[in-house]
């Protein structure tokens, strides 16, 4: 009698632990080969956390990281204090040097736009803008990231179209910053 009523209580326990919100993910594998190698391809996994964050991992096919964009972002109640509501602020986006000019920066950010849309289903509401800082981080050259950006204006966001504003910063306290405002057809 004991027994089952321990066993019960262990089981019972493991229920409820197992009931605890996780964070949501998603994965997928971009079938379109890489522009200068096309045998490769790259594994994209996204992660929205609890805290309003959203992380994006690039894996070439050997499964090594060689790329990473982390986000966060705001919508209604879910605000942040710093940050205005309906948008998504891109803090950091890193591309190995060998992967480079491959297309892993526009998987990266066109996958950003595929959790966006995640995100909105779940909490019925929109986005209204993406927006970054350049050239505020280590190598980060703005003549080679502003043509980058440009490029990404040039990607749907769903339905609607992106346009691309830039700017421009005077220094460190105050960077360049890069917007994608949404707007429908």
């Amino acid at each position: 009698m004991w027994k089952w009523l321990i066993l019960g209580l262990v089981l019972g326990g493991l229920c409820l632990l197992g009931k605890r919100k996780s964070n949501r993910k998603w994965e997928k594998w971009q079938e379109k080969p890489m522009k200068k190698k096309a045998q490769d391809q790259i594994r994209i996994k996204g992660m929205v956390t609890e805290k309003n964050q959203m992380n994006i991992t690039c894996y070439d096919i050997k499964g090594e990281q060689i790329g990473y964009l982390f986000a966060t972002y705001s919508l209604g109640q879910l605000s942040m204090e710093e940050q205005e509501t309906g948008t998504v602020h891109v803090e950091q986006i890193m591309v190995n040097k060998t992967a480079r000019r491959k297309g892993v920066g526009t998987a990266l950010f066109t996958y950003l736009y595929h959790v966006m849309q995640e995100v909105e289903e779940t909490y019925f509401s929109e986005f209204r803008y993406v927006y970054g800082e350049i050239g505020t981080v280590g190598g980060d050259d703005p003549k080679k990231s502003i043509p980058f950006y440009k490029n990404i204006a040039k990607y749907p966001y769903g339905r609607k179209t992106v346009q691309f504003q830039l700017r421009e910063g005077t220094g460190y306290e105050n960077p360049t910053q890069f917007y994608f405002y949404f707007s429908s057809h």
